[in-house]
């Protein structure tokens, strides 16, 4: 998604609902592709889970592509896997304009989004066109995320 997107499989040999997801994919990548193909790619520091860590590998990862005007984003929050806190730490996003009100969108990807929450984040399960954070809310505070299931995966989408 955040580089080229080579399909590497002989579509003839699709089934019908491979195709359809297959297609799901390929319109996903085209609605963000001037956004893919020429924004800034950033990556996040998450630390390590717990005071001092588990381990020195972090539980989740993070990155994206801001746009050369920070008018917009697409931020990928990726769960590793199990965490030892109940709930991941809030995402913090720093390098947006700070000034800027952000809202936040979550991108739905092929198969849903799959965790554990018995209760999701408000700005979820109830999104309104009146939310938005700016730039410098999400670099101090970010925003916090659902508990994912390991090796599951949530694309944000950023727009003023």
């Amino acid at each position: 998604m955040f580089g080229h997107l080579g399909v590497e499989w002989n579509v003839l040999d699709l089934e019908d609902e491979e195709r359809t997801a297959l297609g799901d994919v390929i319109a996903l990548h085209r609605r963000f592709r001037p956004l893919l193909h020429g924004g800034d790619a950033v990556r996040f520091d998450l630390a390590p889970n717990g005071p001092g860590g588990r381990d020195s590998v972090p539980d989740a990862m993070a990155h994206g592509v801001y746009a050369i005007d920070r008018g917009e984003a697409l931020v990928c929050f990726a769960q590793l896997r199990t965490g030892m806190a109940l709930t991941p730490p809030p995402l913090r996003l720093p390098g947006l304009a700070p000034e800027r009100a952000y809202r936040i969108e979550n991108v739905p990807l092929p198969g849903g989004l799959r965790g554990s929450s018995r209760t999701l984040p408000e700005w979820l399960t109830e999104p309104r066109a009146d939310f938005a954070l700016t730039g410098a809310q999400l670099a101090a505070h970010g925003i916090q995320l659902p508990v994912l299931w390991p090796e599951t995966a949530m694309l944000l989408h950023l727009s003023i």
